[in-house]
């Protein structure tokens, strides 16, 4: 679950980029790099093993605001589902200010987002 603040009209290149460094940072985040044996662990959870194992499901949804988007990462936080905020470096965009952009939820089943994220809409 992907969601993108709207408040900041970013172009459409500009929100797949964000959505990719989304995905990116929620997947690695998963995992914990050993550089004395150059190895890869994983400590992760089902739902990210079954995501992993499947068809990639994403949902890309619009949020109004940051103070709301911010709210969301709380809530879910405070649940124990996974999330990641992307921060926009502004080296093309947002005149050089640091920005939070997306916010990455899960991979949780739908029982569990769905509360959290019924009002919101796929973005368009």
């Amino acid at each position: 679950m992907l969601i993108v603040r709207k408040d900041l009209e970013m172009p459409a290149g500009k929100i797949a980029a964000q959505v990719g460094h989304a995905v990116q940072l929620r997947i690695l985040g998963e995992f914990e790099t050993s550089f004395e044996n150059d190895e890869i662990r994983t400590s992760t959870t089902p739902e990210m093993i079954s995501w992993l194992k499947g068809i990639y499901t994403k949902l890309v949804l619009g949020i109004d605001s940051l103070e709301k988007l911010l709210s969301l990462e709380k809530k879910a936080s405070e649940l124990g589902i996974p999330t990641v905020l992307v921060r926009d470096k502004g080296l093309t965009c947002f005149e050089g200010e640091e920005t939070i952009t997306v916010l990455a939820l899960g991979p949780v089943l739908k029982e569990v987002h769905h509360p959290l994220t019924k009002r919101l809409r796929l973005l368009d």
